[in-house]
């Protein structure tokens, strides 16, 4: 059986000519698809009439939605005008009070008007009608030559196949009350039936009394017609939120997807890169002062004018120069992947997009703690400190003090900052220490995180607050009903010379996106699924600078000076 011929907009055929499309394409997908080399166009073309048979669908579903709510409103008048028989028998027999619906065909957007037509000619008394009703009626009503024809709600029960495709997929609707409406201002809103039933009446009453044969709007119904776009982002409340036409509604479907989880990277992204295009990168460590690469008394020393005058002085030895060792560090992979049903994908990406949020923040955060392992392991020495008043007193005195201590063993100058990578819930740690404090105005003083980063950058500090903790330090308990958790006794950190830790960045690659869908293999394509991958090639360079590691005790009590009773030695963790 040859394939169908595939036209070139498939969006420009109707939803029959695709069902029929389709149809005769899907004899010939299952052969391609157990084909070594498969006909990606041929199966791509498969796969977008079928998406296109799906959005047609929906709107076919809304437009008949629509349908039966105007049906509906329809009734609803109707069962109103009769609900009046003692004001026109009280008239005229000749009087008739007809309520119509108005209805455009469905476009850009659609207005429906309820209007009220009174034929015959009245006969009353001067007694039975104010002086001024004629008056309140030329003067706030417009009025028409002639009645209009317009279509009815039997012109909407017709096929849909040949008009949804323009037709818009939902509605949202506004209904007001339009000038010359007694006991209602003009435009203003109605809320449900019941205020339709009222204004009819109001209406009903002055028009009766006037003795005109002329037709008057009453209400009208704004419906508008959104792009068939606002699906894809959830927004399908236009099909049901319409409290005018029932009750009885089903409840309204909400398709967004609420997901918050953060996929930042705040280790990944303190630290400069290093681009290793072969996977990786040999480094001659830094020379420490520390760690007396040049013995003492040599390349160096002091010359006197005695030693002129001394036949065996000689200079110290000098220096013999040697290239050292290197380290080698290689990037490795990070990956996250997803298996998703075509069809779901198409039709409920709020929720696909939730999903895609949580694995990549679960990655985030093994892929973070990740480079903190290895900074940890990296170090060459653990200092920790013990609390000597409060959280704010004690962290940054005692970070200052191993940062002079840093600086000493190194020789180096004051002005080249450092790195120190510590739990972000230590702002709060922080923030709590000072409004638990004692001040003189009486009131908490609040510090907003800017602030609390200035402290650490005045000691020569460069802060970077992280989401996740290394493994060996552990996540905070995770909070459950009841008290609420304090903070841990003591806080981890890492230090060294700012720039000497290192990202190795091979660069992101997406191998389960395209421009034109997803990555599809023949596995996942005979189960109608398809795969998001992404792969990130990475790792942690040291560049042969000290690294020092510890813990530092936290009391968040607002202890100071003057208020000190105890002081609790530091556990190390």
């Amino acid at each position: 059986m040859e394939r169908p011929e595939i036209p070139e907009n498939i969006e420009s055929l109707a939803l029959g000519e695709l069902r029929e499309l389709l149809a005769e394409m899907k004899t010939h997908v299952d052969d391609e698809l157990a084909s070594d080399s498969p006909d990606m166009d041929f199966l791509n073309a498969y796969a977008s009439a079928g998406e296109r048979v799906v959005e047609l669908e929906v709107a076919e579903r809304a437009v008949r939605e629509m349908r039966e709510r105007v049906s509906a409103a329809e009734s609803a008048l109707s069962a109103v005008a009769e609900a009046e028989p003692e004001v026109v028998a009280e008239t005229d027999p000749e009087v008739e009070a007809e309520v119509e619906v108005e209805v455009e065909e469905p476009s850009a957007e659609a207005e429906v008007e309820v209007e009220v037509e009174v034929e015959g000619s009245l006969d009353h008394s001067a007694d039975d009608v104010e002086d001024d009703s004629a008056a309140d009626l030329s003067d706030g009503t417009e009025t028409e030559e002639s009645a209009v024809d317009k279509p009815s709600t039997a012109d909407l029960s017709g096929d849909t196949e040949t008009d949804t495709a323009e037709a818009a997929p939902s509605v949202r609707s506004t209904a007001r009350v339009l000038p010359g409406v007694p006991g209602f201002s003009a435009d203003a809103p109605i809320d449900d039936r019941l205020d339709v039933a009222k204004a009819l009446s109001a209406k009903w009453q002055t028009v009766a009394e006037s003795g005109t044969g002329e037709r008057f709007a009453v209400v009208s119904i704004k419906a508008e017609y959104p792009d068939f776009a606002d699906f894809t982002s959830g927004n399908m409340s236009g099909l049901y939120n319409d409290s005018i036409v029932a009750a009885c509604a089903p409840l309204e479907p909400y398709y967004g997807v609420g997901f918050y989880s953060s996929e930042a990277r705040p280790v990944f992204n303190s630290m400069p890169k290093f681009n290793a295009p072969r996977g990786g990168v040999k480094i001659y460590s830094s020379p420490r002062f520390s760690s007396d690469l040049i013995p003492a008394d040599t390349g160096y020393g002091q010359w006197t004018s005695s030693d002129d005058n001394n036949e065996s002085a000689e200079k110290n030895d000098c220096y013999d120069f040697e290239c050292g060792s290197t380290t080698d560090y290689e990037v490795y992979g990070t990956y996250r992947c997803m298996n998703i049903r075509n069809l779901d994908a198409i039709t409920f990406p709020e929720l696909v997009a939730a999903h895609q949020n949580q694995l990549g923040s679960k990655w985030a955060r093994y892929a973070d703690r990740l480079l903190l392992d290895a900074m940890v392991a990296t170090a060459d020495i653990a200092v920790h400190a013990s609390a000597i008043y409060g959280a704010t007193r004690t962290i940054l005195s005692r970070m200052d003090q191993i940062a002079a201590q840093y600086r000493e063993k190194e020789r180096l100058d004051d002005t080249p900052v450092l790195d120190v990578w510590l739990p972000r819930w230590v702002r709060n740690a922080l923030r709590e220490d000072v409004i638990r404090a004692a001040n003189d105005s009486g009131v908490p003083e609040i510090v907003v995180d800017s602030v609390i980063a200035s402290w650490f950058e005045d000691i020569g500090l460069v802060p970077h607050f992280t989401f996740d903790n290394p493994t060996s330090a552990g996540d905070l308990t995770a909070q459950a009903a009841g008290v609420v958790n304090g903070w841990p006794d003591s806080t981890w950190y890492v230090m060294s010379v700012r720039g000497n830790l290192g990202i190795l960045d091979l660069g992101t690659i997406n191998i389960g996106v395209s421009p034109n869908g997803s990555f599809r293999d023949s596995a996942l394509t005979k189960r109608n699924r398809f795969q998001m991958f992404m792969e990130s090639f990475e790792g942690l360079v040291n560049r042969g600078a000290p690294v020092w590691r510890g813990n530092v005790t936290v009391l968040a009590n607002g202890a100071q000076p003057a208020g000190v009773t105890a002081v609790t030695d530091n556990a190390t963790v």
